[in-house]
């Protein structure tokens, strides 16, 4: 059986932003979204399917993007076994981001 590494890039975490109806990135293509700097799409979930983050995909209410994001240079290595996913691990666009 594979093991998954507990820290799948260093320096970075991944952070799944939900498109809410009051977001600012419901209804713009995702490369107009405005991600926080220096992040980057990684995937878009849409209805159980997930897609390449390509920068023409117009952002659906109910969408999950998950982004890389750096870590600041002080905080803490995540914790093992989470995949990275455990700083930021869903966070509401609109509330907190500036998608």
């Amino acid at each position: 059986m594979a093991q998954h590494p507990s820290v799948p890039l260093p320096g970075y975490y991944v952070a799944e932003i939900v498109i809410t109806p009051d977001s600012p990135a419901a209804g713009r293509k995702l490369g107009e979204a405005g991600w926080p700097t220096a992040s980057v799409p990684v995937s878009v979930l849409r209805g159980g399917s997930l897609r390449r983050p390509h920068r023409d995909i117009t952002l659906d209410v109910g969408d999950r993007v998950s982004l890389l994001i750096p870590a600041p240079k002080d905080s803490p290595p995540p914790h093992s076994g989470s995949g990275g996913r455990d700083r930021a691990a869903s966070l509401e666009a609109g509330h907190g981001s500036t998608a």
